[in-house]
């Protein structure tokens, strides 16, 4: 999936899941805006390795990971080359 598709999938999982279907800016600060926590996080990984089928390991799950719906982008195209942290 290219890194477009794969943000407005982690957009609209976001949007609709934890944001009670409200929108908001791409580059909204995820974890400062209080719009995902440390349950959120997990929810969010679960969607991720089910939708994209890859493994997030526990040394990639940092808030520099889950700041934005670019960062979390990011961080699936690189499991999905399978980089690692």
């Amino acid at each position: 999936m290219d890194i477009e598709s794969t943000r407005e999938s982690v957009y609209r999982f976001i949007r609709d899941e934890m944001n009670h279907g409200e929108e908001f800016p791409l580059e909204t600060d995820l974890i400062q805006q209080g719009l995902i926590d440390s349950m959120g996080v997990m929810k969010l990984i679960g969607f991720l390795e089910t939708t994209f089928g890859i493994q997030i390991e526990l040394d990639r799950v940092s808030a520099e990971h889950f700041q934005s719906v670019g960062a979390v982008a990011d961080l699936v195209a690189s499991c999905e080359k399978g980089e690692t942290a």
